[in-house]
């Protein structure tokens, strides 16, 4: 009966892991619609799934500390977790782009006529 379990555990935490940059493209470019971002996502967490759940696995320590202060050091660890998670969001979407994966402009990094912006600044395009 446990291992009949872990069939259906351990292909949702792939999928997880295979959506979980779905909020940060949806940020980053919010006319795409949420199928477009699930399948960016998916592209751009491929081979890396591993790594990713590493990362994951690796805030146990600092929840568990959360819990044992009673939610207090939640206020340092929360926003820790989100700068390292928006990290390797703009790792593996750099990674995809350089790996021909994906384009920029499907990560809304290129304005649509770069004439028309006065908003580029050296190192990309900021709004």
């Amino acid at each position: 009966l446990v291992l009949w379990s872990l069939l259906l555990v351990v292909p949702g935490i792939i999928k997880g892991l295979a959506y979980s940059q779905t909020f940060s493209i949806l940020a980053q470019n919010p006319n795409l619609s949420p199928q477009e971002a699930l399948k960016l996502s998916i592209k751009i967490t491929d081979g890396y799934k591993w790594e990713l759940f590493m990362v994951y696995f690796s805030f146990l320590g600092w929840w568990i500390l959360v819990g044992l202060t009673f939610g207090l050091a939640a206020c340092y660890v929360v926003p820790y977790i989100q700068a390292t998670m928006m990290h390797i969001y703009f790792y593996l979407r750099d990674s995809a782009i350089d790996d021909g994966i994906c384009e920029a402009a499907d990560f809304a990094m290129v304005p649509p006529n770069p004439t028309e912006y006065d908003g580029i600044m050296e190192g990309g395009y900021h709004e």
